[in-house]
């Protein structure tokens, strides 16, 4: 018994120490600058030796570069970026893996950390931050290589002996109470025993919406990119999610809102999910995907620009990170994964070639408050090139 509960724990441990060594963690350094500097002072140069020392494992790093609110854009970006190189420098000069990876974000006075106006508010604004993600290695027990120890057993007593029989306990009921004490119980209560074989369950499809262009397709407003030659304006096709069932009309609502709209403008899918920082299908992705693709299937004359959009990261920033690439560009490579899908799946390639990221910069819901808010902006849209 002990052994099996020795063995059980080492089990749990083994796991337990598994599931931490593959789980990433993130870790942020800050090194502040005096006024117009960017040289690294001696307290930055402890800050930094210290992150080298125990981190050297790392492979790629993040610098983000700022400045305090004095002078123009074009100095404070200037500085920035001296600032986010003097970090860089110092780090491969003493002791970083030269393989590491590193990229830089020069924010300037673009983003400010601290929106006050004193002296110690500057003093906060003029900072280099480091984010990287350290994944411990994995930490095996080493094999034992020696001769297993004798195992010795110990032989059984002889047949004679014979063991003394356990005490014999005599349990002796207490006396029941007298008839007139003793409540009357009601009737028992039969419980039927219910039928353990479930009955075929059968999965209702969402019924296809049958109803006037109106209640199947949204224009919605200008986004806050308006870059575009559509004005911003794109179509939000309504999806159902029923749990993970096959939504069987949106391949008809597809085809709908593609007869109502225009050549330049978007049709707006927000069901294309994927795994979080990674540009990685999950399994409740493939209803709308097979829906695009069956549409492109019916309607051989339709061209495509397929448009990544992200969610909650800062809209001065160019795009979101990619955990699997380690570049700044999650939206593009979603979009290419799309265009990837389409092209694997039968659809001639010029037909996606186009595929754009937007980061967050056009978002539908700003500020993001709710879960709802970041659904809506983590989006797949694609742009009708030609119909």
């Amino acid at each position: 018994m002990i052994t099996l509960r020795c063995i059980l724990l080492f089990t749990i441990l083994t796991i337990a120490n598994t599931l931490q060594a593959q789980k990433a963690d993130s870790i942020k350094v800050k090194v502040y600058f005096a006024l117009d500097k960017y040289n690294i002072s001696p307290a930055a140069k402890q800050t930094l030796d210290d992150f080298i020392k125990h981190h050297r494992e790392i492979t790629w790093i993040n610098i983000e570069a700022f400045t305090d609110s004095r002078a123009s854009l074009a100095y404070n970006d200037k500085l920035a970026h001296n600032r986010a190189s003097s970090v860089q420098n110092y780090l491969l000069a003493n002791g970083l893996s030269k393989n590491c990876e590193t990229h830089i974000n020069a924010f300037g006075k673009r983003k400010l950390l601290d929106l006050g106006h004193s002296e110690v508010a500057h003093q906060n604004n003029r900072v280099v931050i480091l984010t990287c993600y350290v994944i411990p290695p994995i930490i095996t027990a080493p094999i034992d290589t020696a001769k297993p120890k004798a195992i010795v057993i110990t032989p059984a007593p002889p047949k004679d002996i014979v063991k003394a029989a356990p005490p014999v306990v005599v349990y002796t009921p207490a006396p029941l109470p007298p008839k007139d004490t003793v409540k009357q119980l009601p009737p028992a209560i039969v419980v039927q025993t219910p039928d353990t074989v479930k009955p075929a369950q059968v999965i209702k499809a969402p019924p296809v919406v049958q109803s006037s262009p109106a209640d199947i397709v949204k224009i919605t407003p200008p986004a806050t990119d308006t870059s575009d030659d559509t004005g911003g304006r794109s179509i939000q096709v309504k999806e159902y999610v029923p749990n993970g069932e096959i939504d069987r009309g949106l391949t008809e609502r597809i085809i709908l809102a593609i007869k109502h709209a225009k050549v330049g403008q978007s049709l707006v899918l927000h069901t294309i999910y994927f795994e979080e920082g990674r540009h990685v299908f999950v399994k409740t992705a493939m209803t709308a995907l097979y829906a695009v693709l069956e549409v492109m299937k019916t309607r051989p004359t339709i061209e495509f620009e397929v448009q990544g959009h992200v969610c909650c990261t800062d809209s001065l920033m160019e795009d979101a990170l990619d955990f699997d690439t380690h570049q700044f560009n999650l939206s593009y490579a979603r979009a290419k994964a799309v265009a990837a899908f389409m092209v694997k799946n039968g659809i001639a390639a010029d037909r996606v070639k186009y595929q754009v990221g937007f980061g967050s910069r056009r978002r539908i819901v700003y500020p993001e408050k709710t879960v709802a808010d970041r659904n809506l902006n983590r989006r797949v849209e694609f742009k009708i090139i030609k119909k």
